[in-house]
């Protein structure tokens, strides 16, 4: 989400920031980098057949990255490189040893460790105000050596827009088969109004029954969570909110990993305080699977969701199916091809007071529905270990039926749930990733053809974009991180000619201690 703000009122304070903000260290999306360059890594790994020794290091890997050490999973994962091809990524002084957890001991083995962000942030869309910000964030994890505590963390983060501050743990207990963790986090918004503020605090406890301890091809996993977010103003949406559920679910996974079944199920039922009769209770079926092959990488998920409102008009039960999957054949070593395909299919059901023509109002029971899929066929070469670079062309096609009669009447005004449109969008990209740097770079033009209907308030469109996002470790304990969006779009149809120029930057440091 982008926010914008007028700064007439504080452009002291602005033009003190980014000497400021170059005093400490790196933008918020250093641990989304993060994240993506250990999945861009495993998958690799994966692709090439690991043995014994790459499966026990990708196993504690996967430990750490499910705790959120994304970059001590990655440093984890290198190690498995040849040393002589990996000479050229680190500085000898930059060598890192591998880290494998003993069973018994938290995968770190460290009492403390944290780091410093700064970043500085640009945002500029067409014809709305211009916003600059900085943001500082610390987080000090606190790792004891035993007992049922694995982690306590704490995180502060100060910018001209907020600040707020939360504090999580994490802990396990026999022989880790039962996990628990928690957080608290409050916020406080700056440059608004008491009335209007929204200050906030939220609290989320989880627990975790699981037989992955066990070493069984098959484990069965329980997750319960209630969550808690109060508001001191609510508005829509940004309403305060109270919620329990729970995740029950089968997980098999072959003994190299390059194979896996999740089965689950999930059931959350939310309460909002303010206005009861918004609350919903959502339950229904997830499935998921990879394999990994030796020329054959196929990887799919699917989900069915039912929500029923707990209100007496309008909507009061929504269907969602929702789908996606991949498959990829390696030709030859060096190039894969493939396609990568997703679905969305959804039903509303309302019973509500409509307008027929004559401004006469009946009560009626409708549905509304659509779906979209998408299908981008890509070619993926790797150049060398390190860098690869993917083509691919993007088909998105929606279809949501427009309503003209309810009950046996014409409508005044036509309902629908989203405009109907075909989207083009073919796009180029480039992917470097080594022990120092993780960088994609990737440029697209997009064709979004809306169908010519009077119902339809929206218009066709046709756009170029620009995106990269980048980490790169000068030291093992220093980064810069940077990411960027540019785009440029021109409307036909609703408001022909009008041009959409939108700009995204952020750069920063990162400084990790000790």
């Amino acid at each position: 989400m982008i926010a914008l703000d007028s700064l007439e009122h504080k452009k002291s304070f602005t033009l003190l920031l980014p000497f400021l903000l170059c005093l400490a260290a790196s933008a918020i999306a250093a641990e989304p980098a993060d994240s993506l360059a250990f999945a861009a890594k495993r998958r690799q790994i994966l692709e090439r057949n690991p043995d014994e020794r790459a499966t026990l290091i990708l196993e504690a890997a996967e430990d750490l990255a499910r705790d959120g050490y994304y970059t001590e999973a990655l440093d984890l994962i290198f190690s498995l490189e040849n040393p002589e091809a990996a000479q050229a990524d680190w500085d000898s002084d930059f060598t890192v040893e591998p880290r494998i957890p003993a069973p018994a001991s938290h995968p770190l083995g460290t009492s403390a460790s944290g780091y410093v962000q700064t970043s500085i942030d640009y945002e500029e869309w067409e014809g709305l105000d211009t916003l600059v910000s900085g943001k500082v964030r610390t987080k000090l994890d606190w790792d004891p050596n035993g007992g049922l505590i694995d982690r306590i963390s704490s995180v502060f983060q100060g910018s001209d827009r907020n600040a707020y501050f939360d504090v999580a743990a994490k802990g396990a207990a026999w022989r880790r088969m039962l996990k628990f963790e928690g957080t608290v986090q409050s916020e406080k918004m700056l440059w608004q109004p008491y009335s209007d503020s929204l200050d906030r605090i939220y609290a989320q406890a989880k627990l975790e029954g699981n037989t992955r301890a066990l070493g069984k091809p098959v484990s069965v996993v329980t997750p319960v969570f209630a969550e808690v977010q109060q508001y001191r103003h609510g508005k829509f949406g940004s309403q305060s909110y109270r919620a329990l559920g729970a995740t029950p679910g089968l997980e098999a996974v072959s003994g190299d990993l390059r194979k896996s079944l999740i089965l689950s199920w999930e059931l959350r039922n939310t309460d909002f305080p303010s206005a009861r009769s918004d609350g919903n209770y959502r339950n229904g079926p997830v499935a998921s699977g990879e394999w990994y092959g030796n020329r054959i990488t196929i990887d799919a998920e699917t989900r069915f969701q039912t929500t029923r409102f707990f209100r007496d008009t309008s909507r009061y039960r929504l269907k969602e199916l929702e789908t996606r999957g991949g498959a990829f054949v390696r030709t030859w070593r060096w190039l894969r091809a493939g396609i990568r395909t997703s679905g969305n299919t959804e039903i509303d059901d309302y019973q509500d007071s409509v307008y027929i023509p004559i401004d006469t109002r009946i009560l009626g029971s409708y549905q509304l529905k659509g779906s979209s899929w998408m299908a981008q066929p890509q070619l993926i070469a790797d150049v060398t270990p390190a860098v690869s670079a993917t083509v691919s062309l993007g088909y998105t096609q929606a279809r949501f039926p427009i309503l003209n009669r309810v009950g046996g009447f014409n409508l005044q005004t036509p309902k629908y749930l989203e405009e109907s449109y075909d989207d083009w969008k073919p796009s180029l990209g480039v992917t470097i990733l080594t022990k120092a740097i993780f960088l994609t770079v990737s440029a697209d033009y997009e064709e979004n053809w809306i169908a010519n209907s009077p119902e339809y308030t929206v218009g066709s469109s046709r756009g170029i974009g620009l995106n990269f996002d980048m980490t790169w470790k000068v030291r093992p304990w220093l980064e810069i991180d940077g990411s960027g969006m540019l785009s440029r779009g021109r409307d036909f149809g609703a408001l022909p000619g009008r041009i959409q120029n939108m700009r995204s930057f952020s750069l920063g440091l990162i400084s990790r201690f000790p």
